[in-house]
């Protein structure tokens, strides 16, 4: 059995080694491989699926004390659950006496197979590379092993996003999303939002007016926003002592911001100063902007960075999809190359040496 404390440096590894054969392999043009892609995607869901069950991963090890507690228990749906799917499918399993493990699987195969499906959906020429792409992310292996609840709502809602152009399907998994995690309410707001209007210098100034407010630190919208959606935020930015108390207080996140803002300025490339882009791209862009819009205003919140992740969680499509679709220069591969390379080296840097694993 693999040691629980080897799990990500096994899991970038391989990533890591799949992403650099595959760019070496790229071509101008790119074949469907969608074969590729789904392979990787149930050897994730296996590896991730099926850990042991350990202290490293907190999320995982109070699911299971809970499970133990309610296994065959009689189920019966509750309507008053405050993750509607979510909570039942938990309980449902546990009063048919599943094994804790098959749980596990079935939610890493939920978070994996929706970036599967909405890397074949957005990418169809470029699917195994998208896929690895979002892998390499920063927070893909921590919300694939803790927060699973949140990392499989937003991985539903990244099929909602790849199927905008069909509104039953979209709007299926934008429920399906919400009644996975109520922290999607964000998210899903910024959805429709897009939806109405969408001008790319409203959205980049708002972005800019929220730096501004985060960097004089004006604590009354951080609490207005928590009145607002302390209730769908778990007490994130209403927590009285992450208001208060200096030593729980993370301070203005310059680090946090540095790698937020690549997508944009991609975007601000492509989309202000080339003018080229297509429709999805821009709704992509527009949303991942709103809500790190508000994470900005969020950012003194004790947990900034579950906050942030609600729209970190798109990162990966949103930094990427230019290069992986626009033809707008003969140095696009190369381009593709470098920025690839550079978004893996940041998790790397950051899980082998800002938090020396």
């Amino acid at each position: 059995m693999i040691p629980a404390t080897s799990y990500q440096i096994i899991y970038i590894s391989i990533v890591g080694i799949l992403t650099i054969l595959t760019l070496l392999s790229l071509q101008a043009k790119p074949k469907k491989a969608f074969a590729a892609a789904l392979i990787l995607c149930i050897t994730c869901s296996l590896l991730i699926g099926f850990r042991p069950i350990h202290g490293i991963f907190i999320d995982m090890l109070n699911y299971s004390q809970y499970y133990n507690i309610i296994y065959g228990d009689f189920f019966s749906f509750n309507l008053s659950s405050e993750n509607l799917i979510f909570d039942n499918f938990f309980s449902f399993l546990a009063s048919l006496k599943i094994d804790i493990s098959l749980f596990f699987f079935l939610i890493a195969f939920i978070y994996f197979g929706g970036i599967y499906i909405s890397s074949v959906k957005i990418f169809p020429y470029n699917s195994a590379l998208a896929f690895l792409i979002y892998l390499a992310a920063f927070s893909t292996f921590s919300y694939g092993t803790n927060g699973i609840k949140a990392g499989a709502a937003a991985s539903l809602f990244l099929v909602a996003l790849a199927y905008t152009d069909r509104k039953v399907v979209a709007f299926t998994f934008l429920a399906l999303s919400l009644g996975f995690h109520h922290s999607m309410i964000l998210p899903i707001t910024a959805y429709f939002c897009v939806q109405i209007y969408r001008k790319p210098a409203i959205y980049i100034s708002f972005w800019c007016l929220c730096f501004v407010i985060s960097f004089l630190n004006i604590q009354a919208l951080q609490i207005f926003l928590g009145e607002l959606l302390g209730a769908n935020a778990d007490g994130y930015l209403t927590n009285n002592e992450s208001l208060s108390s200096n030593s729980t207080i993370k301070g203005f996140r310059i680090d946090f911001i540095l790698y937020s803002i690549m997508p944009i300025l991609v975007g601000c490339y492509f989309i202000l100063y080339r003018k080229i882009f297509d429709d999805l791209y821009l709704r992509l862009w527009c949303i991942y902007t709103l809500v790190n819009s508000i994470w900005l205003l969020c950012m003194y919140a004790e947990f900034t960075n579950r906050i942030a992740y609600l729209s970190w969680f798109i990162y990966p499509v949103v930094l990427i999809y230019p290069f992986l679709k626009f033809n707008y220069s003969p140095k696009r591969i190369s381009h593709l190359k470098t920025a690839a390379f550079l978004h893996f080296s940041f998790t790397l840097f950051m899980i082998v040496i800002y938090y020396g694993i």
